[in-house]
């Protein structure tokens, strides 16, 4: 029970209940399967390499200097949306 002071006079409000509608979702169709997901350390390591080639490409094509300017600053702009940038900051600060 909650009670307001207005002026002089003590005025009591009952608290109302707050009702909210239920959600009723259909259970996901992907289950628990990524709470409990764990990868190899060996495909692990195998993803790691594979990063590791990919960004060494991309860079020598950066730096490639047989492409005209429009090109290279399209390949920047591509590797800024796709959020990778920061790999490659030395490289584009060139530009």
């Amino acid at each position: 029970m909650a009670s307001v002071v207005v002026g002089n006079n003590v005025v009591k409000h009952i608290a109302e209940e707050i009702i909210r509608p239920v959600a009723d979702f259909s259970p996901s169709l992907w289950g628990d399967r990524f709470l409990s997901f764990s990868i190899d350390n060996q495909v692990e390591q195998m993803y790691a390499q594979e990063i590791e080639v990919l960004k060494e490409e991309t860079r020598s094509i950066l730096l490639a200097t047989g492409m005209k300017l429009a090109e290279t600053l399209n390949l920047i702009d591509v590797i800024e949306r796709l959020g990778i940038a920061y790999h490659f900051e030395k490289e584009s600060m060139r530009f």
